[in-house]
């Protein structure tokens, strides 16, 4: 009997949590154990009266029905998230006229997709700003984009069950603005970092201030290189919690864990070519510390992953 109910429960923390994080990701949150239990917790015992001791038995309580996934999802929306929302003023007063919302939509190319997916968005939105689809190389699979402008949260989570119930919908999720300014700002800010910093090595390099101020160079160094680091990192963070399609997807991980070694490499073949006499402990300790917080998130995401 208690072998049933270990099933029964794990059933539902794992139903719990997929639901909760399509509710995250519908309402652009990121990733759901990401975010402060404490504030979860707080809005749970301010809004629904309940008091939780972890985020998993937050998982069970919405597995069970004891709890909406939905209304958690807008208590933290509207408490802590503003962005995107639209007003306008009528006699000094502000009326909400709703926000914004970029989806993407993939399915099996086939005809007459475009009518099914033009439908369900007419039902539900207050306004469509653009509506486009393509065909990959070889016509197999239909990519649709979307900008519309719906009235609450409940909407989009109707939206998208609507949608998956389109034949041929793979996959539905949405893109936030903010999602995508961090992942232009971090990839642009990385690829310069990656660009100058031989640069600057040649220049110091070239000059006596690499001997007068050798701790001076060797911190400037030392930074450059763990910020590099830091910025590949944290662009991984941004795809995982912001694009829920490549979230799960293991060339993501391969990536996380190639580019440190890759970025280390060529900054040693960097310190060769520019004779800079920088120890390989610090280095090798810098990269240690990087591996351990990408072991450390690897197991959270294989945690979660059995979850779901």
């Amino acid at each position: 009997m208690g072998y049933l109910k270990k099933i029964s429960k794990d059933k539902k923390l794992k139903d719990g949590h997929k639901i909760l994080q399509k509710e995250f990701d519908i309402s652009g949150l990121g990733i759901c154990e990401s975010f402060p239990f404490k504030k979860v917790q707080l809005i749970l015992e301010r809004s629904f009266g309940k008091a939780f001791n972890s985020l998993d038995e937050v998982f069970v309580a919405i597995g069970e029905g004891e709890v909406n996934a939905g209304d958690i999802a807008k208590e933290i929306s509207d408490n802590y998230r503003y962005a995107g929302r639209f007003k306008a003023k009528n006699n000094g007063k502000q009326l909400k006229k709703g926000f914004k919302v970029f989806l993407k939509v993939v399915a099996k190319n086939r005809f007459g997709l475009l009518k099914d997916i033009s439908e369900v968005l007419y039902k539900d939105v207050l306004d469509m700003y653009s509506l486009k689809g393509w065909a990959s190389k070889y016509e197999e699979d239909a990519y649709f984009t979307t900008e519309i402008l719906v009235d609450d949260l409940a909407t989009i989570s109707h939206i998208f069950d609507e949608l998956y119930q389109i034949e041929g919908v793979r996959y539905v999720y949405r893109i936030t603005s903010k999602g995508m300014f961090l992942l232009y700002f971090s990839s642009i800010l990385t690829s310069l970092i990656w660009i100058f910093h031989p640069l600057f090595l040649y220049t110091i390099g070239g000059s006596d201030f690499i001997q007068n101020y050798t701790v001076t160079v060797n911190i400037i160094v030392y930074s450059l290189l763990f910020f590099l680091l830091f910025m590949i990192l944290y662009l991984t963070n941004v795809i995982k919690n912001y694009f829920p399609l490549i979230r799960n997807k293991r060339l993501l991980w391969i990536f996380t864990f190639s580019l440190p070694f890759i970025a280390m490499s060529a900054f040693i073949l960097e310190m060769i070519y520019f004779d800079l006499d920088l120890s390989i402990f610090g280095l090798i300790l810098e990269l240690v510390l990087i591996y351990a917080y990408i072991g450390l998130s690897y197991r959270a995401f294989l945690r979660s992953t059995k979850k779901i």
